[in-house]
């Protein structure tokens, strides 16, 4: 059966998948692209909280090292450089000295960017989540878009390892995003995208939502963007409150930005929560833990500055933890569950939800396992919880269990009942198991490996 989206007037669409590298405990989720002629692939930070595509360019010396090659525009034959006295869209440009259309943007946590924009053709992989047509694109199917050529990055983007931002946001003053030309390319009337991110990778359903991979008898909510959001130019919605069991945190609406909500923003990686809201919520989850035999795992809550944890192992009942429960405007609840809501940091598991001066920001592990539908054109967000993680991503889990069994290879995997040597969570209903890779420094997927290539390494680095 077919992946598909019930539009305005129940019409069907179907949709296109991109996946999505990355965790909480990385600190982003990106996605790959070939862009220009040859192809030279770039990896973005998936950001529904900006409003322009950027990668850093041959021209920026003093970007730092990513994950690939800074992109080279001279070498690609079918870029071009929009004339900066004529507007791109609705947007009109600055020049900069040479006469090309610049940018510069400014970020929340006081990172900035600054460049000029180009034309040029990328490749998208595409998963294609439908029956099987005679015109339906193949995988490998490209258009040309909008980007910002980078020639001057500050801060955090010294530091991260993709290449640049693949941003999403809602605008209309700005240059139109990739997928406003994908929907032009397909002369598709549709504005709308949903993002599913898991505790390792995710999807990107371009057009829609992916049924198949929403939890069974789950059913679709819908909450509408918040009056103030929709100035903005972003993807907020308004939060009346949070409960845990029938009982209301000390929260009301006017705490979440006098009333006008928060965000939903994949380039932040937890919930940035303002000082109110995230003192509540930690005082609760204290009193909370301390209430009641078995809650919590019986583990007492570990301080370290604004960041809470706890010492979980395999035997520690996940299901101990509360369930936050936001009620969003038009009685649509979205479920917080302790499965998603921590993530690893030296050895404990630690609450993803982090204080911010500033508008509440849905990050990474708020959003996890939730497939959640940005509706542009009616300015609504649709969201089900889903089983977001890929399926590779999974198996890899067992690939390596099973390379820990073998005599000669036993060291490569520790998975033991040790403290910090390995997690049995919950996720969605189903036990699984992080594996700690003991023999190399990352303990995530690499972003250029396949599963295949990561068992293959940890092998060949182990006989070393």
């Amino acid at each position: 059966t077919p992946a598909s989206v019930s539009q305005n007037n129940a019409q069907t669409q179907t949709l296109y998948q991109l996946g999505i590298n990355g965790s909480t405990e990385i600190g982003y989720y990106s996605v790959a692209l070939e862009i220009g002629t040859p192809p030279q692939r770039q990896t973005l930070i998936i950001d529904t909280g900006s409003g322009i595509t950027t990668i850093p360019c041959s021209e920026c010396s003093q970007c730092s090292r990513h994950e690939n090659v800074r992109f080279n525009e001279t070498n690609s034959s079918t870029l071009r450089v929009p004339d900066c006295k004529t507007p791109i869209g609705v947007y009109k440009c600055e020049c900069d000295n040479k006469q090309r259309c610049s940018f510069s943007e400014n970020y929340q946590e006081g990172s900035s960017l600054k460049g000029f924009f180009m034309e040029d053709e990328v490749k998208l992989s595409l998963e294609s989540i439908r029956e099987q047509k005679k015109d339906s694109p193949d995988s490998g199917r490209s258009t040309r878009f909008i980007f910002g050529c980078t020639t001057e990055e500050t801060e955090q983007f010294k530091g991260q390892r993709p290449d640049g931002l693949l941003g999403l946001a809602p605008s209309t003053k700005n240059v139109p995003n990739l997928l406003d030309s994908v929907f032009s390319k397909d002369k598709s009337s549709l504005v709308s995208f949903a993002v599913c991110i898991g505790h390792d990778g995710g999807f990107i359903g371009i057009g829609g939502m992916n049924s198949n991979k929403q939890l069974p008898n789950e059913k679709r909510q819908t909450v509408p963007f918040a009056k103030k959001a929709i100035e903005r130019e972003e993807y907020g919605v308004r939060i009346n409150g949070v409960s845990v069991g029938g009982e209301s945190l000390s929260l009301s609406a006017n705490d979440f930005d006098l009333g006008e909500g928060a965000s939903f923003d994949t380039g932040a990686t937890m919930l940035h929560a303002n000082p109110t809201v995230f003192s509540v919520f930690i005082n609760f989850l204290k009193k909370y833990c301390q209430s009641g035999y078995g809650r919590c795992g019986g583990l007492a809550i570990q301080e370290f500055g604004k960041t809470y944890c706890f010492g979980i192992t395999a035997e520690t009942d996940i299901h101990s933890f509360p369930v936050f429960k936001f009620h969003f405007e038009g009685d649509a609840i979205w479920k917080w569950h302790p499965t998603n809501y921590f993530y690893r940091k030296d050895g404990l598991h630690c609450l993803g939800i982090t204080p911010i001066d500033g508008r509440v920001l849905l990050g990474g592990t708020f959003m996890k396992n939730h497939d959640v539908l940005f509706d542009r054109q009616a300015k609504q967000i649709h969201f089900v919880e889903a089983n977001c993680t890929p399926a590779y991503n999974l198996s890899l889990f067992t690939a390596l269990q099973n390379a820990a069994n073998a005599p000669s290879e036993a060291s490569i995997v520790a998975v033991s009942n040790q403290d910090n040597s390995s997690l049995r969570s919950v996720l969605n209903g189903v036990f699984w198991t992080f594996l700690i890779l003991t023999s190399v420094s990352y303990t995530h997927l690499r972003a250029h490996e396949t599963p295949e290539h990561l068992v293959c390494r940890l092998l060949l680095e182990k006989k070393k």
